[in-house]
């Protein structure tokens, strides 16, 4: 654990902080908060009760939350489930990017049919889900200008990157990091093990202002060609990209890897200093 009240309401307060900056930051109020936060204590509190097995009911929801049953009452005739559409598509390019199915020889997306249940775009998003249809997938890959149609079917035209057009869905990517950030720190403070999660951090705060357009570039390059070595390495070993005939015996999957990369370049810094930090 990590001790006594005071000092679980202190490490609350440290993760709440930027949090309440981003709010700050938007106009948004302390009202604005208390809402969100009661609707989210709702929503995820549904979740780890049917985690442990227990009933849906009042009086757990109640118990878990600290909130009282005509404010639960009231919070369930509200729907507050909130669909990621978003991952979908990462996933789909994902598996386009490093299914061999969906590759040519020289190891890139092919140009893929599409217009119908057998084509091989449907085979592709059918590998991924089978909750959202081909067509809605299309639909959305072409809003975010991923896909083109060409001749001969559709071609992958780019990654997703790491911010999107739409606010909510680059800060559905954000809100996906926090977490697994605040899993790794849990783990490695709470339940450490060996080796632990990575979790590296490294600052520089006297760095010359003019070159730092030519550091964000580096820094861009230099993280896109680690994301690609990352992924060559995790579809290896991922049951949904592995062909079963290259699999020796069968193997038990449903493991999940994660891994984030951000950098932040800012003109101004109070001090100067270099400091290297590992957790």
């Amino acid at each position: 654990m990590i001790g006594n009240p005071e000092r679980q309401l202190r490490c609350l307060k440290s993760v709440m902080r930027p949090i309440v900056r981003f709010a700050l930051g938007r106009s948004q109020t302390y009202q604005d908060f208390c809402l969100i936060a009661k609707e989210l204590f709702f929503e995820l509190a549904q979740e780890e009760v049917r985690k442990s097995g227990k009933k849906l009911s009042r009086s757990a929801l109640s118990l878990v939350t600290g909130l009282n049953r005509a404010e639960i009452q009231k919070l369930s005739k509200g729907d507050h489930e909130v669909q990621s559409k978003f991952s979908v598509l990462v996933k789909v390019i994902g598996q386009w990017e490093q299914d061999p199915e969906f590759l040519t020889s020289k190891k890139e997306p092919r140009i893929l049919s599409v217009g119908n249940d057998e084509s091989e775009f449907a085979k592709l998003v059918g590998k991924v889900t089978t909750h959202v249809k081909a067509p809605a997938v299309l639909k959305q890959l072409e809003r975010i200008s991923a896909v083109e149609a060409t001749p001969r079917g559709l071609r992958l035209v780019s990654s997703i990157k790491g911010s999107t057009v739409n606010p909510e869905e680059a800060y559905e990517i954000l809100g996906n990091d926090i977490q697994s950030l605040l899993r790794n720190t849990d783990e490695n403070v709470l339940r450490p093990s060996s080796p632990p999660q990575l979790h590296l951090r490294t600052e520089y705060d006297n760095v010359r202002t003019d070159k730092l357009r030519e550091i964000r570039a580096w820094l861009i390059t230099e993280g896109k060609r680690f994301h690609r070595k990352a992924r060559e390495y995790l579809s290896s070993h991922d049951l949904d990209v592995i062909p079963e005939n290259d699999l020796k015996k069968k193997v038990a999957g449903g493991g999940k890897v994660s891994v984030t990369l951000f950098s932040m370049t800012e003109e101004n810094s109070p001090t100067a200093n270099v400091q290297q930090e590992a957790s």
